[in-house]
């Protein structure tokens, strides 16, 4: 059996950044922290929903919870 899934004590700042986000990357970070813990979603279940692997799930919720800031991306090659 899973564990349940933790950061249930942020779960309402990330609803509310869930209205507010202004990239994709603020938006993928709550919905892997809402999806888990509001609808009770395994890790595999939230990665098929938000099209990235259940690695990527991972580290962005552990990029929200621990309010690590969003790198900017830039293209090409350095």
């Amino acid at each position: 059996m899973a564990r349940k899934a933790s950061g249930i004590e942020i779960l309402d700042q990330a609803k509310e950044i869930l209205s507010k986000a202004k990239t994709v990357n603020e938006l993928r970070r709550a919905q892997a922290v809402i999806l888990p813990l509001e609808f009770g979603l395994s890790l595999s279940q939230t990665a098929m929903i938000l099209g990235v692997s259940v690695g990527w799930v991972c580290r962005l919720r552990r990029q929200f919870i621990n309010k690590i800031p969003a790198k900017k991306e830039h293209g090409g090659r350095r």
